[in-house]
């Protein structure tokens, strides 16, 4: 169930790449804007370089992406 539940994530997080993309880069500016797009929204593969680049573990990043997506969702609710 677990991993289902990552796979919807990961679906989400792929439909709202682009409007998440500027978010990222003002939490991360360290990270290349090529690097991130390279992974075309895979969250896995944006979790592995954020982490890479930053030298924050993966669960870290995964975590704050996840708030990133809560956030977003909650303000389009409110339009």
């Amino acid at each position: 169930m677990a991993s289902s539940g990552l796979t919807q994530v990961g679906e989400r997080f792929r439909e709202r790449f682009t409007e998440l993309l500027p978010e990222i880069q003002e939490r991360w500016p360290q990270v290349a804007h090529e690097a991130l797009t390279n992974t075309r929204g895979s969250f896995d593969e944006v979790v592995a370089v954020i982490a890479a680049q930053t030298g924050r573990t993966s669960a870290v990043v995964q975590e704050q992406l996840l708030e990133f997506m809560d956030v977003a969702g909650e303000q389009t609710r409110k339009l």
